[in-house]
């Protein structure tokens, strides 16, 4: 740019980076720390931790994504573009089928009162972010580290009670094992 050669510059190199061990809460700890939550964001961490989703695909699960039956859940549109199914853990298809039917109730009413559409064409669009936010910083706070690590423990847990490493990299949505080594810690 100067039209001056700096030779020195080339030697200087690249600072290296910091490994970082990867942060993964015992089961206690994990069990501890959504119980402290608020109790209205209680279910939604739970769902985290026991299917190991991303945040932000457990945001957009719908009602028909959500199969308490068959003990699956869809996740739609996942990395990759790609539609998978995960494990509903018998734990928590009490407390979703209690929130469902209070939806549901809710539905109703305004159905009743001849609300047909919502107020603004996307509410859940507009409420994602402040609710993504809210969880997120939630988990943080107890934690001290990013919400990532629920899925990190979701992963190693699984590894740690003889579930093989395909499995594990099925769950999470995985194209290489590699990937899936990264989110463990065994």
């Amino acid at each position: 740019m100067l039209g001056v050669e700096l030779l020195w510059l080339t030697e200087i190199g690249r600072p290296k980076e910091v490994k970082r061990l990867l942060v993964v809460l015992s089961r206690h700890e994990v069990a501890s720390n959504i119980a402290a939550l608020p109790a209205h964001y209680q279910l939604m961490a739970r769902l985290l931790y026991g299917t190991g989703m991303r945040i932000n695909k457990a945001f957009r699960l719908r009602v028909k994504d959500i199969d308490s039956l068959s003990g699956t859940i869809i996740v739609r549109e996942a990395k990759g573009n790609k539609d998978r199914a995960l494990m509903l853990p018998q734990s928590l298809r009490s407390a979703l089928h209690h929130r469902l039917a209070g939806s549901r109730q809710r539905w109703e009413a305004d159905r009743a009162a001849g609300i047909h559409q919502p107020a603004t064409p996307h509410p859940c669009r507009a409420r994602r972010p402040i609710q993504w936010a809210a969880v997120s910083t939630a988990v943080d706070m107890l934690t001290e580290t990013p919400s990532p690590p629920l899925r990190h423990c979701f992963a190693t847990h699984l590894l740690k009670s003889g579930y093989d490493i395909r499995t594990v990299q099925e769950l999470l949505g995985h194209n290489d094992v590699k990937t899936t080594m990264i989110h463990t810690h065994v």
